[in-house]
Protein backbone atom coordinates (compact mmCIF):
# COMPACT_ATOMS: atom_id res chain seq x y z
CA UNK A 1 0.00 0.00 0.00
CA UNK A 2 2.85 2.18 0.94
CA UNK A 3 4.65 1.51 -2.75
CA UNK A 4 1.75 2.51 -4.31
CA UNK A 5 1.00 5.60 -2.43
CA UNK A 6 4.37 6.23 -3.11
CA UNK A 7 5.79 5.20 -6.52
CA UNK A 8 2.82 3.85 -8.63
CA UNK A 9 -0.12 5.94 -8.75
CA UNK A 10 1.82 9.29 -8.53
CA UNK A 11 4.20 7.86 -11.61
CA UNK A 12 0.93 7.26 -13.41
CA UNK A 13 -0.44 10.82 -12.78
CA UNK A 14 2.54 12.21 -13.15
CA UNK A 15 3.40 11.31 -16.57
CA UNK A 16 -0.07 11.80 -17.87
CA UNK A 17 -0.38 14.92 -16.52
CA UNK A 18 3.15 15.97 -18.10
CA UNK A 19 2.60 14.37 -21.68
CA UNK A 20 -0.50 15.98 -22.67
CA UNK A 21 -0.03 18.71 -25.58
CA UNK A 22 -0.10 21.78 -22.90
CA UNK A 23 0.98 21.25 -19.25
CA UNK A 24 -1.18 23.12 -16.55
CA UNK A 25 0.89 25.20 -13.87
CA UNK A 26 -1.05 23.20 -11.21
CA UNK A 27 -0.05 19.87 -12.52
CA UNK A 28 3.72 20.92 -12.80
CA UNK A 29 3.84 22.39 -9.51
CA UNK A 30 1.95 19.32 -8.16
CA UNK A 31 4.32 16.99 -9.55
CA UNK A 32 7.21 18.56 -9.30
CA UNK A 33 6.91 19.40 -5.73
CA UNK A 34 5.53 15.41 -5.00
CA UNK A 35 8.91 14.02 -6.52
CA UNK A 36 11.08 16.52 -4.68
CA UNK A 37 9.31 15.71 -1.08
CA UNK A 38 9.64 11.87 -2.35
CA UNK A 39 12.95 11.50 -3.18
CA UNK A 40 14.06 13.69 0.31
CA UNK A 41 11.96 11.27 1.88
CA UNK A 42 13.46 8.18 0.76
CA UNK A 43 16.40 9.43 1.56
CA UNK A 44 15.71 10.28 4.78
CA UNK A 45 14.30 6.96 5.49
CA UNK A 46 17.20 5.11 4.03
CA UNK A 47 19.75 6.93 6.06
CA UNK A 48 17.71 8.02 9.43
CA UNK A 49 14.04 6.54 9.91
CA UNK A 50 15.50 3.16 8.95
CA UNK A 51 16.01 2.34 12.91
CA UNK A 52 12.51 4.15 13.65
CA UNK A 53 9.94 2.64 11.40
CA UNK A 54 10.61 -1.34 13.37
CA UNK A 55 9.67 0.01 16.66
CA UNK A 56 6.91 3.07 15.83
CA UNK A 57 3.85 1.57 15.95
CA UNK A 58 1.54 2.05 12.58
CA UNK A 59 4.73 3.47 10.68
CA UNK A 60 3.86 2.25 7.22
CA UNK A 61 0.04 3.35 7.56
CA UNK A 62 1.03 6.82 8.62
CA UNK A 63 3.63 7.11 5.87
CA UNK A 64 0.74 5.64 2.89
CA UNK A 65 -2.00 8.31 4.22
CA UNK A 66 0.71 10.92 4.10
CA UNK A 67 1.77 10.35 0.61
CA UNK A 68 -1.74 9.88 0.25
CA UNK A 69 -2.47 13.07 0.83
CA UNK A 70 0.29 14.51 -1.22
CA UNK A 71 -1.06 13.00 -4.07
CA UNK A 72 -5.09 12.44 -4.02
CA UNK A 73 -6.99 14.62 -6.43
CA UNK A 74 -8.88 15.78 -4.32
CA UNK A 75 -6.35 17.46 -1.59
CA UNK A 76 -3.35 17.71 -3.65
CA UNK A 77 -0.74 18.08 -1.05
CA UNK A 78 2.29 18.53 -2.39
CA UNK A 79 0.38 22.18 -4.37
CA UNK A 80 -0.92 22.89 -0.64
CA UNK A 81 2.87 22.49 0.67
CA UNK A 82 4.38 24.74 -2.82
CA UNK A 83 1.85 27.90 -2.64
CA UNK A 84 1.02 28.10 1.18
CA UNK A 85 5.08 27.28 2.94
CA UNK A 86 7.18 26.47 -0.05
CA UNK A 87 6.66 29.26 -2.77
CA UNK A 88 7.80 32.30 -0.34
CA UNK A 89 10.52 30.76 1.13
CA UNK A 90 11.80 30.47 -3.13
CA UNK A 91 11.28 33.65 -4.23
CA UNK A 92 13.80 35.25 -1.32
CA UNK A 93 16.46 32.70 -2.93
CA UNK A 94 15.15 33.15 -6.67
CA UNK A 95 15.40 37.19 -6.56
CA UNK A 96 19.06 36.24 -5.02
CA UNK A 97 20.37 33.22 -7.10
CA UNK A 98 18.56 33.01 -10.42
CA UNK A 99 21.12 36.13 -11.79
CA UNK A 100 24.25 34.17 -10.53
CA UNK A 101 22.84 30.71 -11.99
CA UNK A 102 22.65 32.39 -15.34
CA UNK A 103 26.16 33.89 -15.43
CA UNK A 104 27.16 30.86 -14.59
CA UNK A 105 25.60 29.28 -17.53
CA UNK A 106 26.95 31.70 -20.54
CA UNK A 107 25.92 31.28 -23.33
CA UNK A 108 23.07 29.03 -22.10
CA UNK A 109 21.93 31.51 -19.31
CA UNK A 110 21.95 34.15 -22.64
CA UNK A 111 19.79 32.35 -24.64
CA UNK A 112 17.38 31.62 -21.53
CA UNK A 113 17.04 35.60 -20.69
CA UNK A 114 14.73 36.53 -23.14
CA UNK A 115 11.82 33.71 -22.09
CA UNK A 116 12.42 34.53 -18.51
CA UNK A 117 11.86 38.35 -18.83
CA UNK A 118 8.97 37.26 -20.73
CA UNK A 119 7.47 34.97 -18.09
CA UNK A 120 8.44 38.04 -15.24
CA UNK A 121 6.69 40.33 -17.59
CA UNK A 122 3.31 38.11 -17.41
CA UNK A 123 3.53 37.28 -13.87
CA UNK A 124 3.87 40.93 -13.30
CA UNK A 125 0.77 41.30 -15.72
CA UNK A 126 -0.87 38.50 -13.45
CA UNK A 127 -0.53 40.00 -10.48
CA UNK A 128 -1.83 43.45 -11.57
CA UNK A 129 -5.30 41.87 -12.19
Amino acid sequence: LAFGTQYAYPAYASSTALLKDKVSEKDLAQWVVFWIVCTSFAFLEQNVLYAVADYLPLYWELKALAFLWLVHPDYLGALWLWHRKLKAIHAKFDVDVYPTVLQALGPLGKAAEPEAAELATESDAKKAM
